[in-house]
């Protein structure tokens, strides 16, 4: 997952590396080995600026106001996904009236992987705060606020509906994009995250993706005296729309580090 960046005729060293957004033993193990690539650097960029987190971000994952979850299904079918949520996962649906459906996913997503403590992305941010290195984000908190609220409700009720209808099914994606993560699966881990998008994936990854990567190369054609730590979610890394596509596209060198890797004691 990490990677060594170069621009041609430049002999800057700068790295991409794809988080997980999970927390837990074996995150601490991979944040660890990661530090010292991240003391190289002066700059260090994540997906967004985690100290500038706002009321209007997290206002972002609530209901529009007036409305509940219970609102976007019939009453007799809202009782059967609430069953189902707390038999499997120990969620009632319930306490997460004002959440929207696509983050109810998402914390059923973390449940499968067990996740818990600091999730990657703040570890590795945290670590880069603490040793007086510039932090930032690629995508702005106003970007990321304008994706959550671009998502059609109807189509979060359903991705609701088909995670707690077809939960084998569920967990065994969540199960195999963790165990992709931790083999080092790149693209693995992005065809798995397209399919379980589905009708949003442009909006969540393909149009996310060309931002991140501009503002990349912006950055190092602005700072060329600078030295990058990028790190955003492993999902955005892979296929022929990824990140890592678009910077060759760009005739910058990205080449996978051969000197990292995950670290051999996770089990």
């Amino acid at each position: 997952m990490l990677f060594n960046l170069s621009v041609v005729g430049s002999s800057r060293q700068h790295y991409i590396f794809g988080t997980i957004h999970l927390g837990g033993p074996k995150v601490n193990l991979v944040a660890e080995s990661l530090k010292p690539y991240i003391n190289r650097c002066n700059m260090f960029y994540g997906e967004m600026d985690i100290t500038q987190v706002s009321n209007n971000f997290v206002d972002a994952f609530h209901m529009p106001e007036g409305t509940v979850l219970k609102d976007l299904y019939s009453l007799r079918k809202y009782s059967k996904l609430n069953k189902i949520s707390k038999k499997y996962f120990n969620v009632n649906l319930d306490q997460m009236a004002n959440i929207k459906p696509l983050f109810v996913v998402s914390k059923l997503g973390e449940i499968v992987a067990k996740h818990q403590d600091s999730s990657l992305d703040a570890l590795l941010f945290q670590h880069a705060l603490s040793h007086n290195i510039s932090v930032a984000g690629l995508e702005s908190m106003e970007q990321q606020i304008l994706i959550a609220q671009s998502v059609p409700m109807d189509l979060q009720a359903k991705m609701l509906q088909d995670a707690l209808y077809n939960v084998s099914k569920f967990k065994k994606n969540q199960s195999q994009l963790i165990e992709g993560y931790f083999t080092n699966e790149v693209n693995k881990i992005y065809k798995k995250s397209k399919k379980s998008l589905g009708g949003i994936r442009k909006l969540m990854l393909y149009d996310r993706n060309e931002v991140m990567a501009k503002h990349i190369i912006t950055l190092l054609e602005e700072n060329a005296d600078q030295s990058f730590f990028f790190c955003f979610g492993a999902a955005h890394l892979g296929g022929a729309k990824g990140v890592i596509a678009f910077l060759k596209r760009e005739n910058l060198k990205v080449l996978l580090n051969k000197n990292w890797l995950i670290p051999s004691n996770l089990d």
